[in-house]
């Protein structure tokens, strides 16, 4: 009988560890995206405020009515990044039937996408966007750092928060997640509060270390 439940005990500990590792393993090996400044530089470049305080004064249109033009391109800034997430297509004029999304970490149908402002624009506007001439604004909606393709219904759940109140529901996207709006915020020199700050550095103490 003692022999019996050792063994039980030794196969149960197994499970154990294999689920643990299971849930751990998208940590160890996140997505990530060359070229981003990993997070410790970028926080170097941040103003961190207590809170989120709202602005009075935001609008939509106070960041251009619509998308922008890309540079050297025929194609809007939206068709541009949805594009450059679908791996069957070789240009911006071309749609495809799927594509990937980091926030999921996995293709998805053309059918019901949003493209994304990482860091929210309203959030930009209590976080130092109010002071910006109009020109900067523009520019800052369509910045292919700050943009990207997902499903309808993530963007949605998203909707103006910042890593404090959301994070996407994979776990291998949190340290990009949050290594694209610090990135974001430093190229604009954005504020944070404590709580993204913290939130932010707890995602990338797994699979790219925080010093």
């Amino acid at each position: 009988m003692a022999r019996i439940r050792n063994a039980f005990l030794i196969i149960l500990t197994i499970a154990t560890a294999l689920f643990a590792l299971s849930m751990l393993s998208p940590r160890l090996h996140p997505y990530s995206q060359e070229g981003l400044p990993n997070l410790k530089t970028s926080l170097q470049n941040i103003d961190t405020i207590p809170a989120r305080h709202k602005i009075l004064g935001y609008k939509r249109e106070v960041f251009g009515a619509d998308w922008a033009i890309a540079p050297g391109s025929s194609c809007d800034t939206r068709q541009v990044v949805i594009s450059s997430q679908s791996p069957s297509v070789s240009d911006c004029t071309t749609e495809s039937t799927e594509l990937f999304d980091p926030y999921s970490q996995s293709l998805i149908p053309n059918a019901n996408i949003e493209v994304d402002h990482i860091f929210p624009l309203s959030a930009a506007w209590d976080h130092g966007a109010y002071a910006w001439d109009d020109d900067t604004r523009k520019h800052f909606a369509n910045d292919p750092l700050n943009l990207v393709a997902t499903s309808r219904t993530l963007n949605q759940s998203k909707s103006d928060s910042l890593p404090g109140e959301w994070i996407p529901p994979n776990p291998a996207a949190h340290c990009w997640y949050a290594e694209r709006v610090a990135g974001v915020a430093a190229a604009y020199s954005l504020t944070l509060a404590e709580t993204d700050i913290t939130t932010m550095k707890r995602r990338c103490q797994l699979g790219i270390p925080f010093m």
